[in-house]
């Protein structure tokens, strides 16, 4: 008899979840929002509203990727538009070298032009230039003396060539310095 008693009071969850069982309909009675809620069109609608939420937050972060973008690119070309430009230099040209190198089992020649960039607005310095030119061509001859093939062949060791030019003319000048050394022509052979 106590085994009959279980059986009877057995649910039944497939009839709770239906909402068939006599308990479960009695004890919660369904108002007409809850029913609202419930309905397929309105799920439909909330899922559609949360979809379109999303499409409208993805579009704003796009465009707000997009704009920074373009703004920073547009601030680097701005920048490269309004660098200055150094102004253009004056040139003194000094004059023509012939040397032969210092290789000593086969000596080689070589043939410079050579001229010197200064500021535009530095004229003490062309005058001071002029009346040291003779002791400048010098003091070229004596670097240049120096000087075997192979140190001067390469690009970069004719940069350092006008560099050691540039260091040395400034060290004797009192009036300013000169900006650059230009290469007017090169030729050794």
């Amino acid at each position: 008899m106590a085994k009959i008693q279980q059986d009877e009071e057995k649910v039944n969850v497939d009839e709770i979840a239906e909402g068939k069982d006599a308990d479960v309909q009695t004890a919660a009675p369904q108002s007409p929002l809850a029913t609202l809620l419930k309905s397929r069109v309105v799920k439909i609608l909330g899922y559609s509203f949360v979809a379109i939420l999303l499409i409208v937050v993805s579009v704003i972060i796009s465009w707000l990727v997009v704009k920074n973008y373009t703004s920073s690119r547009l601030n680097i070309e701005d920048q490269r538009w309004e660098e200055k430009k150094p102004d253009p230099l004056s040139i003194l040209t000094i004059g023509d070298f012939k040397l032969s190198t210092a290789d000593v089992e086969e000596p080689h020649f070589a043939r410079i032009s050579i001229s010197f960039g200064y500021g535009q607005k530095d004229m003490k310095l062309v005058t001071e230039l002029n009346a040291r030119k003779v002791q400048i061509i010098d003091l070229i001859y004596s670097i240049c003396a120096k000087l075997k093939k192979e140190d001067i062949d390469e690009p970069e060791e004719r940069e350092e060539l006008k560099e050691r030019i540039k260091d040395e003319v400034n060290r004797i000048l009192q009036m300013g310095e000169i900006k650059a050394v230009y290469f007017t022509e090169f030729s050794i052979t």
